[in-house]
């Protein structure tokens, strides 16, 4: 029997980068000629850049909303001047230095508007220094000022969100209350690309909830109303996510490729070279999850160089990473750690703490699967340090489940228990009933090597039930094998052959062919044990 470690992390994420507006150079002779007007050229150039920036950022597909219109409106060359300055350095992640440049221009008006519009600034680039708590408050705090001053727009995006932060902290419900309330206010102006946020927001929740079925609905309204409205970004976030819903939640790769080529084909035509990488790499990890690595790995290669070419630095980590998991599964360990060594640096460099935390447990598995388990701790223990800062739930529930792993393979089985519970009690918090089936199955194991075979039955057929509901085929091939193997050890053949033709089965259907070189050994002993039994 064996010990099922989980695959390391792999990302289908978005990116939140924004294209730098690039500057004219003027001559030194020009500027010598121009000497008289320049400051008064340069004053000029503040507002023209502001607005530039702020038509950039209207073409993004973001998580948090932002709220831009007051800025549009801001004359003053100096106010300007400072907001390009948060804003430059929110695009270069000081997410420190973009929080003291918007404070500094709320400083400098009195205008409600614009308050609101740097505020939500400050709570985003809050969130980029993943100071949730910290981000919650100021949403709050516009939610508050919105709604005393009746800015209705402002404050559905406030309260919008404040859901996304919510849905982050793993308080669904909180989250649940704050998207519906933005969609009530957008409904009520009839602002329609606000609708389509919150009813795809609204969504998320029931895809972080596992309700597959009701998110699919929300995101399928929120696609309508993006096309009714002509909000092409809006559209291609809503494909987006119902393709995550069918190969993530539904386990359903192939349809997932449907959209997620839909998405690649919009962007193509609308030149938006960050969503051109963001669906390959979904692609990549589709044809992978389908058993095609090679094919993987080509749209990886796609994805990487647009990402390089483009300067999309978080999209870079995701890809290479991602390549890393590829050659981990080929067992090419050194050419995975050099791949997730790439992806950390680049992760530091962004300030991108969940994505350190997965580096480093996928650098933890490379060193576990070299059976240098006392330095895989050491990774794991770095990686749930951050996971906890974060309160990045799923992320712990990996690294407990993985120093679990490590523990067992050490011998120290109490320990190693302790470890899969407390990664167990987190799936159960998070309804991810496929990790609940990793955890039980891998106790399962600990207690077979403590020798209690009835606890061990007991965990394995607790997790093939959880694998039969979510149609885990892998995952029920490992526990019918399991079974199987504890019934030929204490001599019950008849249930041994059954457990091993059904585990033979899976793994047939699945192409796991030494698996079923395997099985079939098995059976053939199993065979002739029964009928040595029955003389």
């Amino acid at each position: 029997m064996r010990v099922e470690k989980k695959h390391p992390h792999e990302f289908v994420a978005g990116q939140k980068r924004i294209p730098p507006y690039v500057w004219g150079i003027i001559g030194a002779a020009l500027i010598a000629i121009l000497v008289a007007v320049f400051l008064g050229l340069r004053q000029v150039s503040e507002v023209t850049k502001l607005r530039k920036e702020v038509t950039e950022r209207e073409k993004q597909i973001t998580e948090f909303q932002l709220y831009l219109d007051p800025l549009y409106q801001v004359k003053e060359p100096t106010l300007a001047k400072i907001i390009n300055k948060g804003l430059d350095a929110y695009e270069e992640y000081k997410y420190n230095e973009a929080i003291d440049c918007f404070r500094s221009a709320m400083e400098r008006t009195s205008d409600t508007a614009l308050d609101l519009a740097l505020l939500n600034l400050i709570g985003i680039s809050q969130y980029g220094l993943w100071e949730k708590n910290e981000a919650r408050r100021t949403f709050l705090d516009m939610t508050q000022i919105a709604e005393k001053s009746g800015l209705e727009k402002g404050h559905a995006i406030a309260l919008g969100n404040l859901g996304l932060i919510y849905m982050s902290l793993w308080e669904q419900a909180k989250a649940l209350e704050y998207h519906e309330r933005a969609l009530a206010i957008n409904e009520r102006i009839g602002w329609l690309e606000g609708q389509s946020a919150d009813l795809g927001n609204i969504g998320l929740v029931y895809y972080h909830l596992r309700k597959p079925e009701r998110a699919l609905e929300y995101f399928e309204n929120a696609l309508k109303i993006a096309r009714k409205a002509g909000f092409c970004e809006g559209e291609i976030y809503q494909l987006w996510n119902i393709g995550n819903t069918h190969h993530i939640v539904l386990h359903d790769p192939q349809k997932a490729l449907e959209y997620y080529n839909q998405t690649l084909a919009m962007n193509e035509k609308t030149g938006n070279f960050e969503w051109q990488a963001l669906p390959l790499n979904a692609i990549g990890i589709a044809y992978r999850t389908l058993g095609e690595p090679q094919k993987a790995l080509e749209y990886y290669e796609k994805a990487l160089a647009i990402a390089e070419r483009e300067g999309y630095d978080r999209t870079q980590a995701a890809v290479l990473c991602n390549m890393g998991v590829i050659y981990s599964d080929r067992y090419d360990l050194g050419k995975a750690l050099e791949y997730y060594e790439r992806a950390l640096t680049i992760h530091k460099k962004t300030g991108d703490l969940e994505g350190q935390a997965m580096e480093l447990n996928n650098i933890g598995l490379i060193h576990d699967y070299r059976g240098e388990f006392d330095k895989a701790l050491d990774y794991y223990k770095n990686a749930l340090a951050i996971d906890e800062r974060i309160d990045n739930l799923e992320g712990q529930s990996s690294d407990l489940g993985n120093m679990g792993n490590a523990y067992h393979a050490l011998g120290e089985f109490e320990k190693a228990l302790e470890f899969q519970r407390k990664a167990l009690a987190i799936d159960e918090k998070t309804g991810d009933l496929r990790n609940q089936a990793v955890r039980l199955s891998n106790m399962g194991i600990i207690y077979k090597d403590l020798g209690e075979f009835d606890k061990a039955l007991d965990y394995y057929k607790k997790a093939l039930a959880l694998d039969e509901e979510t149609d885990r085929l892998v995952g029920q091939a490992i526990n019918l094998h399991n079974i199987a193997l504890l019934y030929r050890d204490s001599e019950n053949y008849e249930e041994a052959l059954d457990y091993f033709q059904r585990s033979r089965e899976i793994y047939a259907k699945i192409g796991r062919k030494h698996m079923v070189e395997q099985i079939g050994h098995n059976i053939a002993v199993a065979r002739q044990k029964l009928a040595e039994q029955e003389k």
